[in-house]
């Protein structure tokens, strides 16, 4: 399928949110491990610094989620200027060519 430059715009600051949200996530996983053993530890200045850096990583999950949702609506009405919704992730990969396709459905799924 053909991809005009303002939908291969939109696929690559796509894909480089969803990168940016899952490196997001591995941290704040690794940030709450750490609350955890602090917790458990009774190591109250580090579960004070670890609950700040919780926040903090929440805060830029929530933005990059602000950005993936404007940037689906965009491909969704670059593919539909009709439609009501925004497309699923899966469905906006199917309509693109490969290396896309596969990057994007593999994004998906982490």
């Amino acid at each position: 399928m053909f991809m005009d430059k303002q939908q291969d715009k939109l696929i690559a600051q796509l894909e480089t949110v969803l990168a940016n949200q899952l490196e997001s996530h591995e941290q704040l996983r690794t940030i709450i491990a750490m609350k955890h053993q602090a917790l458990r530890q009774a190591k109250h200045q580090l579960v004070r610094d670890c609950t700040m850096q919780e926040n903090s990583h929440l805060q830029a999950i929530a933005e990059a989620e602000k950005q993936r949702i404007t940037i689906v609506a965009e491909l969704t009405l670059s593919f539909d200027a009709n439609a009501k919704a925004p497309m699923p992730l899966t469905d906006i990969a199917l309509r693109l060519d490969e290396p896309h396709r596969g990057r994007l459905l593999i994004q998906r799924q982490q």
